[in-house]
């Protein structure tokens, strides 16, 4: 009986010293599991980070500088007034990117510019597709000039650094909403703002400009526009 009692204590010792080995073991391997995971969590952090710095680089907003307006009228001065000047419930246009899609809707038009000449019978739309375009749309940009507000030309920057547009009036007046093309003399454009356009003897008006990558500027209203 006492050989008997002595050989299931060795037998529970040998079992306990066995479980436990085992529950060491298996830490490990959870403790380095873990490491692997911080590690792996640590590195795809490190490529975010470089992705990141990557597009900031790719898609730097090019500043504006008054010095490199490369269609400017003789003694004009060129001053930024931000790409938000006039926004867009200001000109009663609305327009909405989804994609490749645009979709533009109008909000009280004809009553907002009623001394436009042949402003009468224009009726608003909603969520008018624009179509038409000659390559891949990045993002556009409500585009006016003058001292007040005035129907807007709609820009569209592609992703080859071209312009395409469409003014607002004629695309209500002819219930026509394709793409009037790309603005000759536009490449490499990196975004749209506005600008306070005045005379240095005094006088002017707002604008709006588009910049390339190289940082030169170009009165949107000074070009080729049909």
């Amino acid at each position: 009986m006492k050989n008997f009692l002595l050989g299931l204590l060795c037998t529970i010792v040998v079992a306990l010293c066995v479980v436990m080995c085992f529950m060491f073991n298996k830490i490990k391997e959870l403790e380095k599991n873990n490491q692997t995971e911080i590690s792996q969590l640590e590195n795809n952090n490190e490529i975010d980070s470089i992705d990141n710095t990557s597009k900031e680089i790719t898609y730097r907003k090019v500043a504006f500088d008054e010095n490199k307006v490369k269609n400017a009228a003789q003694d004009v001065i060129y001053e930024e007034d931000g790409e938000n000047y006039i926004s867009s419930t200001e000109f009663g246009v609305e327009v909405i990117q989804k994609g490749q899609k645009i979709f533009v809707s109008t909000h009280g038009f004809a009553e907002k510019y009623n001394w436009h000449d042949g402003i009468s019978g224009i009726k608003d739309v909603e969520n008018k597709e624009i179509t038409g375009f000659q390559g891949e749309l990045v993002t556009y940009f409500l585009a006016a000039q003058g001292q007040d507000v005035t129907p807007p030309k709609i820009l569209f920057l592609m992703s080859d650094g071209t312009v395409e547009y469409i003014d607002s009036f004629e695309m209500l007046k002819n219930n026509d909403f394709t793409s009037k093309g790309k603005i000759e003399g536009l490449t490499n454009i990196n975004r749209f703002t506005f600008v306070n356009v005045r005379d240095v003897i005094g006088g002017g008006a707002y604008s709006t400009v588009a910049i390339d990558n190289d940082g030169y500027s170009y009165d949107i209203f000074k070009m080729n526009l049909d």
